[in-house]
């Protein structure tokens, strides 16, 4: 494995370290499936930001009368920037010296580029400037697009605010597909999707690379047209977000309408916990059996979709006020107010991933061969997939 890029601020622990020399060993060996379920649905909180109280009154003689200044890819009028208003409400009593937030700068464009170049290259080195980071923007550094002036693994990264991308596969109820047996056998499968590439649909010819079910994707259908087309028995199924499906369509289950048949994460979902994972189908099913390559794309497809909404700050910060600023993040999240109106307002629930899994993340990105981002790169693209 190459040696690992960081910024002056970031520190590994022996254990951290250890955790991801063992996930690219393991990629050759059948221990890989079970360190990758042991991450599990993790819950961070601000107790894991270690942060010293001299660290902490360091960042408080800093941050008292500042301004903290935003930069974000999206328009504030839309679910991203209701995000950002509500974080920018919350936020300020939990940074040490209680900092006022300024104004937030929009800069849109090349799927979150702009501002992210921005915020690498021009931002305030000190503290004082943070950014709305694109769930785009590793994908466009990984896969060396053009546009991308930054380094992924230099960027002084603070934190996710949302939950796991957990995903869920479904079909509907009563169409002689109601069981993975009977999914496995069945000749054609209308599933309905926004557009080739999305996440949704890199979950579904997954599904068809590594089960050989044979998926019909359309990719024809907005959010709401999907579920419309489904209920009029248009389309045979379709993905859903875990997290928004279980708070707004919970119902469809009780009432019969879908059988959810997989989950795309290594391990199961709180809400659905006796709902299967890709990777346990496919160790039970796929033929043949997986090898190391179909575990590194399983890895990959993880890595590439599970986080969204990042908050960052540009490389070269000062430790305490970097660690400052995580930790205030971690307990905004555990705010019950703050918890209550971010769910209200947005339909999405605020979870705390600290930087350092981020970081983490993005350079097994950046390890995978090129063979494997390549391969990816077909699942995501139009064109049949070769057989395994």
């Amino acid at each position: 494995m190459k040696k690992l890029k960081r910024s002056g601020w970031v520190r590994f622990s022996k254990i951290s370290m250890l955790a991801v020399l063992l996930l690219g060993i393991a990629l050759s060996s059948d221990s890989y499936a079970a360190a990758v379920s042991e991450e599990g649905e993790k819950v961070y909180t601000a107790a894991d930001i270690k942060i010293t109280d001299a660290q902490r009154k360091a960042a408080e003689a800093f941050y008292r009368g500042k301004t903290i200044q935003w930069v974000t890819y999206a328009q504030m009028d839309g679910s991203t920037g209701m995000m950002l208003r509500i974080l920018m409400k919350y936020f300020p009593k939990y940074i040490p010296g209680n900092p006022r937030m300024g104004s937030a700068q929009v800069l849109v464009g090349g799927g979150g580029l702009v501002s992210a170049n921005y915020l690498y290259n021009r931002g305030a080195r000190d503290g004082t400037e943070m950014g709305q980071i694109s769930g785009g923007t590793h994908r466009a550094y990984i896969f060396k697009r053009k546009g991308v002036e930054f380094d992924l693994n230099k960027f002084t990264w603070i934190a996710d605010y949302l939950s796991q991308n957990y995903r869920l596969i479904m079909t509907r109820k009563g169409i002689g597909v109601d069981t993975i047996e009977q999914l496995l056998k069945a000749s054609r499968v209308n599933m309905g999707v926004m557009e080739v590439g999305h996440n949704f649909y890199n979950e579904m010819r997954l599904g068809v690379y590594l089960l050989g079910i044979k998926f019909n994707i359309i990719p024809a259908y907005s959010a709401g047209e999907q579920d419309l087309a489904l209920e009029r028995g248009e389309i045979d199924g379709k993905v859903d977000a875990a997290a928004t499906f279980m708070t707004q369509k919970q119902n469809w289950i009780e009432q019969g309408k879908v059988v959810i048949q997989w989950q795309t994460e290594p391990t199961r979902f709180s809400k659905v916990p006796n709902v299967p994972t890709i990777l346990e189908l496919a160790k039970k099913y796929a033929n043949p059996p997986l090898g190391p390559k179909d575990l590194a794309l399983m890895q990959t497809n993880w890595d590439l979709g599970r986080y969204a909404r990042y908050l960052a700050m540009p490389p070269g910060v000062p430790i305490e006020r970097v660690l400052a600023i995580q930790e205030a993040v971690g307990k905004m999240t555990e705010d019950k107010e703050f918890q209550e109106e971010f769910s209200r307002l947005t339909g999405f629930e605020p979870k705390f991933t600290p930087g350092h899994i981020l970081l983490e993340t993005f350079q097994r990105l950046s390890d995978q061969p090129k063979e494997i981002l390549d391969f990816w790169l077909k699942l995501s693209g139009p064109e049949p997939l070769p057989k395994r």
